[in-house]
């Protein structure tokens, strides 16, 4: 029997142990916020914890390592309960993840450590090893959290990180250009701060975040960006639930599009033009003694723009009006002013989609019929017959002739180490199931055909 913990977090201690017998422990880290027992965000050192709870655990684990005879860098994880007791769970013998946290705040090269040691040398210091400041680290993955942390796969057509600036790190594994495919962990790069206060670094953290540009998949930034900001995480407050109890206080997704948004995606279209100064080239829907109008539709929302030069526009949207003027424009970046408000925004064209980044959101826009024509990306109808990404079928729920609820569990497919269940997006039949356990499958294959009552 396992003891039940209703609410716990996940702390542990970094060890290391050489061939000539001495081990010792380069202090703990926190990694409770968690999505499917998978960390996302970890931190060194682990906050709120008791002095003599962190020397109990450290020694804890450099008495496990010992135990063995270990050599090399190790990791002993434990379940800390609301009482600061501690509780072993296993010992993960490699170096991890979220090891970075540990270099940031100790100053130590871990892997050359690593590498000295398999080599036989003694470690190159004892235990009287000092902490300096705190280091947070967050996974960003290729996956959709609104849509059950669905793994996303496909080509990255364009990828900017994090300007580079004291304090920050950021591990990377994919390039612009590269493909995300199903046979390999969804995360595409570790981005880890530090600081001198857990504030500090936590917001450098979050600024990074929403500097970062991606299309191609889906990732996680939102949500990541979203726990750095809650009340919760910033007091130490973390435990193996936390996002889902915080879920009504975090964004699992980019937030929808405000008129403000809207208004300077018009303004961006508008400006446009061709190479050339001749009028015929000017796309700002120009009139001899009137001011130029164009009107811009995203999805259910119509933008009337009048542009009144130089580089002023009047937006009117659901009967509200907007006042805005570009201060500055290239090729992929307008900085605008919107009723006195100075906003920089990024801008990627990806046809049909036009990507826009401003003050840490990214919004997505769809270019539909003609230049002057946008709506925004809807999303799909809950429940799907269709496997949304290549991956292996693990298991079938339900038989031929069976009938379903919508919402019912119908197959679950493996993929980028992640378990995804389809289910019903309908009450129904299942009139044919397609494949069978241990097949592999393309994204978009039938795995089940549904017949309505």
């Amino acid at each position: 029997m396992e003891r039940y913990f209703p609410q716990a977090r996940h702390v542990e201690v970094q060890v290391f142990a050489d061939s000539q017998g001495q081990t010792i422990s380069l202090f703990d880290r926190d990694c409770s916020v968690q999505r499917r027992h998978q960390k996302i965000i970890e931190e060194a050192p682990a906050p709120g914890l008791r002095e003599d709870v962190r020397a109990a655990m450290s020694q804890a684990a450099v008495k496990a390592a010992q135990a063995v005879g270990y050599v090399g860098a190790g990791t002993v994880e434990f379940l800390v309960d609301d009482a600061q007791n501690f509780y072993f769970m296993e010992m993960n013998t490699r170096l991890q993840v979220e090891h970075p946290v540990t270099e940031l705040i100790t100053g130590i090269d871990l892997v050359e450590w690593q590498l000295r040691i398999a080599q036989g040398e003694p470690l190159p210091s004892t235990q009287d090893l000092t902490r300096r400041g705190f280091a947070v680290e967050a996974r960003l993955y290729a996956e959709d959290p609104a849509r059950d942390y669905l793994p996303s796969v496909g080509r990255i057509s364009h990828l900017r990180w994090a300007d580079p600036v004291p304090g920050l790190r950021q591990d990377t594994g994919v390039e612009e250009g590269d493909e995300v495919s199903s046979y390999y962990d969804p995360m595409l790069g570790k981005i880890i701060a530090w600081g001198e206060s857990r504030a500090t670094a936590i917001d450098l953290l979050r600024r990074a975040l929403g500097e970062i540009e991606i299309v191609g998949v889906a990732t996680n930034r939102a949500l990541l960006s979203s726990v750095l900001g809650d009340e919760e995480f910033r007091r130490g407050a973390v435990a193996t639930n936390f996002l889902g109890a915080r879920r009504e206080h975090l964004r699992f997704g980019e937030a929808a599009a405000s008129a403000a948004d809207l208004a300077m995606a018009a303004v961006w279209c508008a400006a446009r033009r061709t190479d050339g100064n001749a009028l015929w080239e000017d796309t700002r829907g120009w009139r001899p003694a009137a001011p130029a109008s164009t009107s811009w539709r995203f999805g259910e929302s119509v933008v009337s723009l009048d542009s009144q030069p130089p580089d002023r526009y009047l937006a009117k949207i659901k009967g509200e009006e907007l006042r805005l003027r570009i201060l500055a424009r290239d090729a992929t970046s307008l900085q605008v002013e919107c009723e006195g408000e100075i906003t920089p925004v990024r801008i990627f064209e990806a046809a049909p989609a036009l990507h826009l980044w401003l003050r840490g959101r990214h919004a997505v826009l769809n270019l539909v019929g003609t230049d002057d024509s946008l709506q925004v990306v809807g999303t799909a109808e809950q429940g799907s017959l269709l496997t949304p990404l290549p991956g292996t079928i693990v298991a079938v729920h339900v038989a031929a002739g069976q009938h379903v609820a919508r919402g019912a569990s119908l197959i679950t497919v493996e993929a980028m180490k992640m378990e995804h269940t389809l289910t019903a997006p309908y009450e129904g039949v299942v009139s044919r199931i397609a494949f069978g356990v241990g097949e592999r499958v393309q994204a978009g294959a039938v795995l089940v055909e549904l017949t309505p009552p």
